[in-house]
């Protein structure tokens, strides 16, 4: 907050101070630069977290779930073109069998 109590919106500092000061019995000579206050606007911290759309086992049982589908429908029509291909041969066997008198 600035001085009027509103936001700032600049960043102001003054020029570099000097003064003395006494450490361990000897004078010594600071200079201070300037002094940085940082302020927040708000105390919320906003966290993201990614994660993958597919994991390894995601997608071997996705891969393994459209062959076992593909493999079912195979074996499912193979057996009903033979059970086709068989009711045709029987169809054809009796019209063709000799006639018994």
């Amino acid at each position: 907050m600035c001085e009027t109590g509103q936001k700032c919106k600049n960043i102001q500092w003054e020029e570099g101070e000097q003064k003395t000061e006494e450490r361990n019995g000897q004078n010594i000579f600071v200079f201070i630069c300037f002094r940085l206050n940082i302020y927040f606007r708000e105390m919320i911290v906003k966290q993201q977290k990614q994660d993958p759309a597919y994991t390894g086992w995601d997608i071997l049982s996705n891969i393994g779930g459209a062959l076992g589908l593909w493999a079912g429908l195979s074996l499912l029509t193979v057996m009903e073109m033979l059970l086709f291909l068989g009711s045709i041969f029987l169809y054809f066997a009796k019209i063709f069998r000799p006639q018994v008198q």
